[in-house]
Protein backbone atom coordinates (compact mmCIF):
# COMPACT_ATOMS: atom_id res chain seq x y z
CA UNK A 1 0.00 0.00 0.00
CA UNK A 2 1.12 3.70 -1.10
CA UNK A 3 0.91 5.78 2.14
CA UNK A 4 1.90 8.65 0.36
CA UNK A 5 -0.67 11.58 0.87
CA UNK A 6 -1.81 10.12 4.11
CA UNK A 7 -1.04 11.86 7.34
CA UNK A 8 0.15 9.59 10.66
CA UNK A 9 -3.42 9.39 12.13
CA UNK A 10 -4.87 7.95 8.30
CA UNK A 11 -1.82 5.82 7.81
CA UNK A 12 -2.86 4.06 11.29
CA UNK A 13 -6.47 4.44 10.81
CA UNK A 14 -6.07 2.54 7.62
CA UNK A 15 -3.60 -0.39 9.22
CA UNK A 16 -6.52 -0.80 11.91
CA UNK A 17 -9.08 -1.13 9.46
CA UNK A 18 -8.83 -0.25 5.70
CA UNK A 19 -12.61 -1.06 5.01
CA UNK A 20 -13.66 1.54 7.38
CA UNK A 21 -10.99 3.67 6.34
CA UNK A 22 -12.75 3.67 2.77
CA UNK A 23 -15.74 3.68 3.85
CA UNK A 24 -16.03 6.80 6.23
CA UNK A 25 -13.67 8.65 3.24
CA UNK A 26 -16.44 8.12 0.86
CA UNK A 27 -19.11 8.52 2.97
CA UNK A 28 -17.96 12.03 3.96
CA UNK A 29 -17.13 12.86 0.48
CA UNK A 30 -20.56 11.77 -0.60
CA UNK A 31 -22.31 14.02 1.75
CA UNK A 32 -20.68 16.89 1.28
CA UNK A 33 -20.93 16.65 -2.86
CA UNK A 34 -25.00 16.15 -2.13
CA UNK A 35 -24.79 19.77 0.69
CA UNK A 36 -23.39 21.37 -2.47
CA UNK A 37 -25.70 20.02 -4.51
CA UNK A 38 -28.27 21.12 -2.34
CA UNK A 39 -27.05 24.23 -1.59
CA UNK A 40 -27.29 25.08 -5.22
CA UNK A 41 -31.22 24.55 -5.64
CA UNK A 42 -30.21 21.26 -7.53
CA UNK A 43 -33.42 19.58 -8.71
CA UNK A 44 -34.30 16.27 -8.11
CA UNK A 45 -33.47 14.73 -11.22
CA UNK A 46 -29.39 16.19 -10.23
CA UNK A 47 -29.74 14.85 -7.11
CA UNK A 48 -30.69 11.48 -8.23
CA UNK A 49 -28.12 11.19 -10.81
CA UNK A 50 -25.71 11.92 -8.24
CA UNK A 51 -26.94 9.70 -5.50
CA UNK A 52 -26.54 6.61 -8.51
CA UNK A 53 -22.85 7.94 -8.99
CA UNK A 54 -22.05 7.95 -5.16
CA UNK A 55 -24.01 4.34 -4.78
CA UNK A 56 -21.50 3.27 -7.72
CA UNK A 57 -18.38 5.21 -6.33
CA UNK A 58 -18.96 3.76 -2.74
CA UNK A 59 -19.00 0.19 -4.48
CA UNK A 60 -15.59 0.75 -6.13
CA UNK A 61 -14.06 1.88 -2.75
CA UNK A 62 -15.76 -0.81 -1.14
CA UNK A 63 -13.83 -3.36 -3.38
CA UNK A 64 -10.42 -1.22 -3.01
CA UNK A 65 -11.12 -1.41 0.90
CA UNK A 66 -11.62 -5.60 0.68
CA UNK A 67 -8.33 -5.93 -1.52
CA UNK A 68 -6.62 -3.51 1.08
CA UNK A 69 -7.49 -5.09 4.21
CA UNK A 70 -5.96 -8.54 2.36
CA UNK A 71 -3.07 -6.81 1.94
CA UNK A 72 -2.72 -5.34 5.47
CA UNK A 73 -3.50 -9.48 6.62
CA UNK A 74 -0.11 -9.61 3.89
CA UNK A 75 1.67 -7.54 5.53
CA UNK A 76 1.19 -8.35 9.25
CA UNK A 77 1.89 -12.11 7.69
CA UNK A 78 4.85 -10.83 6.97
CA UNK A 79 5.88 -9.31 9.86
CA UNK A 80 5.01 -12.01 12.23
CA UNK A 81 6.79 -14.42 14.28
CA UNK A 82 3.73 -17.16 14.38
CA UNK A 83 0.49 -16.79 12.56
CA UNK A 84 -2.24 -19.31 13.35
CA UNK A 85 -5.19 -18.95 10.51
CA UNK A 86 -8.79 -20.63 11.25
CA UNK A 87 -10.95 -20.09 8.24
CA UNK A 88 -14.71 -21.90 7.97
CA UNK A 89 -17.19 -21.17 4.97
CA UNK A 90 -20.20 -23.04 4.12
CA UNK A 91 -23.25 -22.58 2.32
CA UNK A 92 -26.26 -24.68 1.83
CA UNK A 93 -29.46 -24.78 0.53
CA UNK A 94 -33.15 -26.82 0.88
CA UNK A 95 -36.56 -26.16 -0.82
CA UNK A 96 -39.11 -27.96 -1.17
CA UNK A 97 -42.67 -27.90 -3.50
CA UNK A 98 -45.37 -30.33 -2.36
CA UNK A 99 -49.12 -30.73 -3.68
CA UNK A 100 -51.78 -32.87 -2.70
CA UNK A 101 -55.29 -33.43 -4.84
CA UNK A 102 -57.81 -35.20 -3.70
CA UNK A 103 -61.64 -35.38 -4.20
CA UNK A 104 -62.65 -32.21 -3.55
CA UNK A 105 -59.69 -30.99 -1.90
CA UNK A 106 -55.84 -29.18 -3.05
CA UNK A 107 -53.43 -28.28 -0.56
CA UNK A 108 -49.99 -27.05 -1.69
CA UNK A 109 -46.67 -25.93 0.00
CA UNK A 110 -44.00 -24.58 -0.26
CA UNK A 111 -40.84 -24.63 1.78
CA UNK A 112 -37.09 -23.91 1.83
CA UNK A 113 -34.28 -23.25 4.48
CA UNK A 114 -30.77 -21.33 3.90
CA UNK A 115 -28.18 -21.72 6.18
CA UNK A 116 -24.44 -19.32 5.81
CA UNK A 117 -21.39 -19.40 8.17
CA UNK A 118 -18.55 -17.40 7.46
CA UNK A 119 -15.76 -17.46 10.21
CA UNK A 120 -12.14 -15.97 9.47
CA UNK A 121 -9.81 -15.71 12.58
CA UNK A 122 -6.38 -14.73 12.28
CA UNK A 123 -3.89 -14.61 15.42
CA UNK A 124 -0.50 -12.74 15.25
CA UNK A 125 1.66 -13.78 17.61
CA UNK A 126 5.30 -11.92 17.90
CA UNK A 127 7.42 -10.05 15.64
CA UNK A 128 10.27 -11.64 13.47
CA UNK A 129 13.38 -9.88 13.22
CA UNK A 130 13.30 -7.96 10.33
CA UNK A 131 9.85 -6.69 10.99
CA UNK A 132 10.76 -3.39 11.43
CA UNK A 133 12.97 -2.86 8.38
CA UNK A 134 9.34 -3.89 6.65
CA UNK A 135 8.09 -0.76 8.12
CA UNK A 136 10.10 1.41 7.30
CA UNK A 137 10.05 0.71 3.90
CA UNK A 138 6.42 0.82 4.06
CA UNK A 139 6.34 4.52 5.90
CA UNK A 140 9.03 5.49 3.27
CA UNK A 141 7.74 7.40 0.02
CA UNK A 142 10.12 8.08 -2.64
CA UNK A 143 12.92 7.93 -0.32
CA UNK A 144 11.22 10.26 1.71
CA UNK A 145 10.64 9.53 5.80
CA UNK A 146 6.94 10.01 6.49
CA UNK A 147 7.63 9.43 10.27
CA UNK A 148 6.87 6.73 12.94
CA UNK A 149 3.93 5.41 12.66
Amino acid sequence: MNFKGMSNKESILFAINPTAYFLAKGSVKAVEKIRDLSDKDATIQELKAEAARQEIIAQMEEAQARVAQELAIAQRINTAQQVEIEEVYEASGKGGLTANVTEGNISGGLSGEGRKVTKRIYRFTGWHEGATEVFQQLNTVDGDEKGEV
